[in-house]
């Protein structure tokens, strides 16, 4: 994990940081930036509610071209990060990459008359829905009408079953909607792959 920024935002702790996995043809750069909060209606101190994750993929002749030798690219992002402006040199990089995916998953936000919120990061929204899920824009979230079971993680939950490690056959036979959002990861797994081959494992990512 790259660490890129932490600030308050009223009542929420906001975190950005940067992954970097290697592939067999590239590199996948996540930047994620997440929200957390005790104000939540579990009563639950520091609960995820927002998480946004940019996932961009680049060849090894995208780095070169970048100028960027494969071999050093975490050095070369870690040390940009750490400059004056992180997020120029990030919107930068992104807008240089072939396959660009974006995530946002956050907790709802019910409108109440008179209510002035503080936090910045995401907009207020009504819905019925547990969770909101945005994939490229699309707005998803009815997919994750059966997520309320995983309370307070709901965040990471739905985040994780659109990229990350999750037990799909555990929920298999009571979530309505697991096919298509199977489908969903499947699509963002092939368009990572066909631009930079399967991700390695621990020991081949170390060579």
């Amino acid at each position: 994990m790259i660490a890129i920024d932490e600030e308050q935002q009223g009542a929420y702790n906001v975190l950005t940081y940067a992954e970097i996995e290697k592939h067999t043809h590239g590199v996948v750069l996540s930047v994620i930036i997440e929200a957390y909060t005790d104000n939540n209606k579990w009563n639950q101190e520091g609960v995820l509610s927002d998480k946004h994750v940019i996932r961009a993929a680049y060849d090894h002749e995208d780095l070169w071209r970048l100028g960027i030798n494969p071999a050093c690219f975490e050095d070369h992002v870690r040390e940009r990060v750490n400059g004056d402006n992180p997020y120029a040199f990030l919107n930068a990089l992104l807008s240089n990459s072939k396959c660009v995916n974006e995530i946002q998953v956050s907790l709802p936000v019910r409108h109440k008359k008179g209510f002035n919120g503080e936090l910045y990061l995401r907009p207020y929204i009504n819905t019925f829905y547990p969770v909101s899920v945005s994939l490229n824009g699309t707005d998803i979230s009815g997919l994750f009408e059966d997520f309320d079971v995983f309370g307070h993680e709901i965040v990471q939950n739905a985040t994780d079953a659109l990229l990350g490690d999750f037990q799909f056959d555990l929920i298999d036979d009571f979530f309505g909607y697991v096919e298509q959002i199977k489908v969903n990861r499947k699509r963002l797994e092939n368009a990572e792959y066909l631009t930079v081959g399967k991700p390695l494992n621990p020991d081949e990512s170390q060579r």
